[in-house]
């Protein structure tokens, strides 16, 4: 059983438009720590995580490169090839790019799933799991 998610986790963070390269990469420290968790209660979970990948995005996107809206696009194109969207909405933060997501998912009819500290994971793992049961038992 594999379970294909994308993560969907707050990059700015709290400070939104005014989050500097700093902040964005400790958001994305975070969410990496918080997706590794989720792993190992559910070893199920193919998660697709935009912050292992943000690195060279942050880079393009400084210089210029790399406007936000191609960066989004390519998000919604990856979430369409996934079973499931799990929003990590840490310190409560939805951001703008994480309710586009939401948006998608529900366009796409991808069930979601959220969390917001450790404590919520095994629950949310139990909710995962049971959609699993439930949509793939006759």
């Amino acid at each position: 059983m594999i379970i294909k998610a994308y993560f969907s986790h707050p990059i700015r963070g709290e400070k939104g438009a005014d989050a500097t390269r700093e902040d964005m990469d400790l958001n994305n420290e975070i969410a990496v720590v918080f997706s590794e968790m989720l792993k190992v209660a559910c070893p199920a979970l193919d998660l697709y995580v935009p912050a292992v990948h943000d690195e060279i995005i942050i880079e393009l996107y400084a210089s210029g490169h790399l406007p936000e809206g191609a960066i989004l696009d390519g998000d919604k194109k990856i979430l369409a090839k996934r079973d499931i969207l799990i929003g990590f909405e840490y310190r409560d933060v939805i951001s703008n790019g994480m309710r586009i997501e939401y948006d998608e998912a529900v366009h796409l009819a991808k069930p979601i799933f959220n969390f917001r500290t450790v404590r919520d994971i095994p629950g949310m793992v139990e909710q995962i799991l049971d959609w699993y049961y439930n949509t793939h038992v006759n």
